[in-house]
């Protein structure tokens, strides 16, 4: 009976040991999806977005300029605001910062902001 309980203990542990790796593993291979702060460097002045989204891959958030509250603030702290006509936004790996990308009504990037 006692060697019964031990190897239940063994098999519970195994496999919860499994889940653990499992978890970590997802968690790893989801962030690995957002691009690094590296890639957000790479995005200059003038780029069209459909390049910027290339680059950086699907975005987190995209809104025009006074559609939401919170946009506008973003906007707020990004240089060039008066040419800005719609914000997106993308999560950067491995950080709690956000990359925000301000585009003119070209669809050019006219300012950048990471927070």
């Amino acid at each position: 009976m006692a060697r019964a309980r031990t190897r239940l203990r063994s098999i519970i542990l195994s496999v919860g040991a499994g889940v653990v790796a499992l978890i970590l593993l997802v968690m790893f291979a989801i962030e690995s999806a957002h691009p690094t702060r590296e890639v957000t460097m790479t995005i200059h002045l003038g780029m069209p977005r459909d390049q910027v989204v290339e680059t950086l891959g699907v975005m987190y958030d995209y809104a025009r300029v006074r559609e939401y509250p919170s946009m506008d603030a973003i906007t707020a702290l990004m240089n060039n605001r008066e040419r800005i006509t719609s914000v997106a936004s993308w999560r950067v790996a491995y950080s709690l910062s956000r990359f925000w990308v301000g585009f003119d009504e070209e669809d050019r990037v006219v300012a950048t902001l990471t927070r």
